[in-house]
């Protein structure tokens, strides 16, 4: 089967109208071969049978007694099945209609662009969330790349939010991402001048390497995921702490109060929700805590195999070096001693990072020192996201407490990669 989708390109070069070279942040078309079976070549690997829903009900009363407002779990027939081919695990993404025929449907699902996320947003990519399997709106084929790409533009700039700074910027009155979608780097290749060909190569092995998780079964598009887990997650807005189940995050997540936990760790990942809404006497609001955990049948040990500790502590690792080094660039504060040289051998580590292609430099040993660095710096966040504004001492204090106790716990080489590899398969053409 052969779709033509449209994926994230990173390079270098030098736009027309400009006098210096610029990062090249844009989309590129691509005909993707997806191989083809049959689901009886596959075979089931895990199943829910339900999926819920969160409802809200305004402030109350039943039998004279006032109920507040509050979120309700709410559960619905259906459910999730990932399944096995050649080692991988799967999970559907949507028919071909859906990813590049139907125009009312890629704006639904946002399944045929390159760039369908919000800038600077933290939400999960459509399905990755599979208690609410309907849930998010970035597009699963994509989200991968764009994480990366953001993280690596982003983690040397002096820059104090999440806006990424790449050329194009803006066109017409669209949002950054709208111009990045509209422009194509095959088209406009012949005005840019000294493009970076190193980097160009990089960008479609990384799309090549994404291409190749794809496969077709009976028709249907489905792609190689991230284990099954525990997820525990804070929402800001309705100070609302939700534990479900998802998959592990695909790419590096700078949700810091997001957490991850293997299948058979629910009762570590309810005193996690448990420390997420326990507030301080001087903490304004009340949160609410909900678990969403349809019943699941597991038909292969192997895919709850998760190293959801040895992963966390590597992300924290690498978020508080990328903040450590955006802050110093941004105000030029200088720090000794040890903490400056497990900052730059940290920064090295995540050079040699790359979760799109599965590459993970080794930053383990330097976070007791990068937690130094970052409590002395004043805790910036402005990649990451610590944790809600009005909580944000606390969650940092639970984040510094997490990396301490994970350290105590941890053996060699933690959080080297996913528990599934995603070679194999399809070449874009």
């Amino acid at each position: 089967m052969k779709l033509d989708l449209k994926y994230p390109f990173l390079t270098s070069g030098i736009p027309k109208r400009n006098t210096r070279r610029r990062d090249l942040y844009m989309a590129i078309s691509m005909t993707v071969d997806v191989p083809e079976v049959s689901e009886s070549e596959t075979n089931l690997a895990f199943r829910t049978k339900s999926k819920c829903r969160l409802n809200f009900a305004d402030n109350e009363y039943h039998g004279g007694v006032f109920v507040p407002a509050a979120h309700h779990v709410a559960v619905h027939t259906g459910g999730v099945d990932l399944r096995t081919h050649d080692g991988k695990l799967y999970r559907r993404i949507g028919s071909e209609r859906e990813i590049v025929a139907d125009p009312h449907q890629r704006i639904n699902f946002n399944l045929g662009r390159a760039f369908p996320h919000g800038i600077g947003g933290h939400e999960l990519e459509y399905g990755a969330n599979i208690s609410f399997a309907g849930t998010g709106s970035s597009n699963a084929l994509t989200a991968a790349l764009i994480r990366q790409y953001d993280w690596e533009l982003e983690r040397a700039s002096v820059s104090d939010g999440r806006v990424v700074n790449a050329w194009p910027m803006t066109m017409a009155g669209m949002t950054r991402h709208g111009s990045r979608e509209k422009m194509d780097f095959r088209d406009v290749m012949p005005e840019i001048s000294d493009i970076d060909a190193q980097a160009s190569e990089r960008a479609l092995l990384m799309i090549e390497h994404q291409a190749r998780r794809l496969l077709a079964i009976d028709g249907d598009i489905w792609m190689t995921c991230r284990p099954p887990c525990i997820l525990v997650d804070v929402e800001e807005e309705h100070s609302l702490a939700t534990l479900t189940l998802a998959h592990a995050h695909d790419g590096f997540d700078p949700k810091l109060s997001r957490r991850y936990f293997a299948l058979d760790q629910v009762d570590a990942a309810r005193e996690y929700l448990r420390q997420c809404v326990t507030k301080t006497p001087r903490e304004r609001g009340e949160y609410q805590a909900l678990e969403a955990l349809p019943p699941f049948e597991l038909f292969s040990s192997k895919i709850a195999e998760y190293d959801g500790d040895g992963e966390e502590l590597s992300r924290i690792g690498y978020a508080l070096a990328s903040e450590c080094n955006r802050y110093i660039a941004r105000t030029d504060t200088w720090i000794e001693g040890n903490k400056r040289d497990s900052l730059d051998a940290a920064m090295q580590a995540i050079t040699e990072t790359n979760y799109a292609l599965g590459e993970f430099g080794d930053v383990t040993p330097f976070v007791e020192d990068l937690c130094g660095a970052w409590d002395y710096l004043g805790r910036p966040s402005t990649f990451c996201h610590v944790g809600p504004a009005a909580a944000k001492k606390r969650f940092g204090d639970i984040l510094i407490k997490r990396a301490s106790r994970l350290l105590d716990d941890a053996p060699i080489n933690l959080g080297r990669g996913p528990s599934f590899g995603t070679g194999g398969g399809p070449s874009p053409r």
